[in-house]
């Protein structure tokens, strides 16, 4: 007789055999358990640390990491660029931040924009400029490399001016020569093919400008990086269109792996990170796909102009169109952020993720920071302390909020009116201000959201039971932000009229 069957003393009769089932049952869900076990601690597995140290291991490892990146958005220019940073890394390892740093400038010749609109634009520019057989892409890696030769100089000369009112403040000085470009670009009499160098160099300075900053920032550390090393921090190979991870080379010196154990361990983070991304960008894909085709749900710009023409949805439609594109665009950033971190921890700086579980937030405050870390630093670094560091130090409360309003409000609105710069030739600036005032209201109301949640002393407490503490302040987070993804557009075309309609209308007004 099979053990499993055995009858114990007491027990019923039948029961043996459900506990057989039970048993049998439970067999493959513990196997997946102790898997889910094994992947996760393998960065702290002694077998996995030892195999990912030897030659054959650490091959191994990055060819597998480099295939599932194939399955993610990366082109085959792009793929050549982390092949070739990663194998340096591999072969170079006491030297991966000179080899970053060379890889870098190779990018900003092979992808020297963010931004989509200012890849298209300057490469309309150019083609409409006559340049016979050429084709745009030798003049703006001509221009990208100008722009790599101009940053190196105006770096070099931060030592030299240091003591100097602009000199102490880089980023003004940035602001003030963008803006001076720009003006330059929409007014000068240039020509056809001037103005598509010119708004070329306007597009790489965007795409390069918070690294730039970062660069000038390090510069001023006690011991800092030699200049040229920090020009090839302008245009990382990781950059994608999101906020820059990796911030600069003092940033990552700190999270360096110092010896053989700690850069396999990196790597192995890197793998995990890489597939949690690669699942979550599949998964939000499919969500995507079920709600526009499957279920009917619009995107929230399509619900923005029916309502514009008359056509409002029903208020429990526009709840589930704000609910849905909030999640969604969470999960796409999330997505987004842990395969660009992947690619930093696998060359062997081990650095903080971009999200960290987002919807466990309680509050707004700690919403936005474990949502967008690096966007969240460089508003931190370049307008919270500044003005926390210089106004109302007499007054803490005050101080706090001011400077929470410079970064969370007039920092994210000049951060983000960069990147619609590449809409000038086509709108007109004054067209883009004019549709940028949606934005504005978000940004102003997300600082004021996140100063009523930083100065707030009656947060809720464990004690304070399920519903007030782990499930009302979350509702509460998510409906605030779902109500402001209604702004959250740089896009001209919809009036601000036509935004507060949709908000009325979810309440039956």
């Amino acid at each position: 007789m099979d053990r499993q069957t055995i009858a114990l003393p007491g027990q019923p009769a039948g029961a043996a055999e459900a506990a057989g089932e039970a048993s049998s049952g439970a067999g493959p869900l513990r196997t997946l358990l102790g898997w889910r076990r094994a992947w996760l601690g393998m960065d702290r597995d002694p077998r996995a640390l030892a195999f990912v140290q030897s030659r054959r291991g650490a091959i191994l490892l990055h060819l597998l990491f480099l295939a599932i990146l194939t399955k993610c958005w990366f082109e085959y220019s792009e793929l050549a660029l982390v092949a070739l940073a990663l194998g340096g890394c591999f072969l170079f390892p006491d030297r991966r931040i000179q080899v970053v740093g060379l890889v870098g400038m190779v990018s900003i010749l092979a992808q020297p924009f963010s931004s989509r609109d200012f890849s298209e634009l300057s490469t309309g520019l150019f083609a409409a400029s006559g340049l016979g057989g050429i084709g745009p892409a030798l003049p703006v890696a001509g221009v990208a490399a100008l722009f790599l030769f101009v940053c190196w100089a105006a770096l070099g000369l931060q030592e030299r001016f240091r003591g100097n009112r602009l000199g102490r403040r880089p980023l003004v000085v940035q602001f003030i020569a963008l803006a001076g470009l720009v003006a330059m670009a929409m007014g000068g009499p240039l020509s056809p093919f001037a103005s598509a160098a010119l708004w070329t160099f306007i597009g790489i300075y965007v795409s390069c400008f918070w690294f730039l900053g970062y660069a000038f920032a390090n510069l001023k550390t006690k011991a800092p990086a030699p200049v040229e090393l920090h020009a090839g921090y302008l245009r990382p190979f990781w950059t994608g269109d999101i906020a820059p991870v990796g911030k600069g080379v003092a940033f990552l010196r700190k999270f360096e792996a110092g010896d053989e154990a700690a850069l396999a361990a990196t790597r192995l983070k890197a793998l995990k990170l890489l597939v949690w991304g690669f699942i979550l960008q599949k998964v939000n894909v499919r969500i995507e796909m079920v709600l526009a085709d499957g279920l009917g749900v619009p995107h929230l710009r399509d619900a923005l102009i029916a309502q514009a023409q008359g056509v409002p949805v029903e208020p429990l439609m526009g709840w589930t169109i704000l609910l849905t594109h909030y999640f969604t665009k969470v999960l796409s950033l999330a997505a987004t952020g842990h395969i660009i971190v992947a690619l930093v921890r696998m060359a062997g700086f081990g650095i903080p993720r971009n999200s960290v579980r987002p919807f466990a937030s309680r509050t707004l405050a700690e919403f936005w920071n474990r949502y967008y870390y690096y966007f969240k630093e460089v508003l931190v670094d370049f307008f919270f302390f500044p003005a926390f560091t210089q106004f109302f130090k007499k007054h803490p409360r005050l101080r706090v909020a001011f400077a929470t309003f410079c970064a969370a409000g007039i920092g994210n609105a000049l951060y983000h009116f960069m990147y619609v710069l590449a809409d000038i030739p086509e709108y007109g600036l004054v067209a883009l201000l004019y549709g940028f005032q949606s934005y504005l209201i978000y940004a102003t109301a997300l600082a004021l959201g996140i100063i009523v949640s930083q100065l707030n002393k009656s947060r809720p407490k464990p004690e304070d039971g399920l519903l007030r503490y782990e499930v009302l302040p979350r509702v509460n987070v998510t409906l605030f932000f779902c109500t402001l993804m209604v702004f959250d557009d740089l896009r001209p075309g919809i009036e601000l009229s036509t935004r507060f309609s949709y908000l009325f209308n979810l309440v039956g007004a």
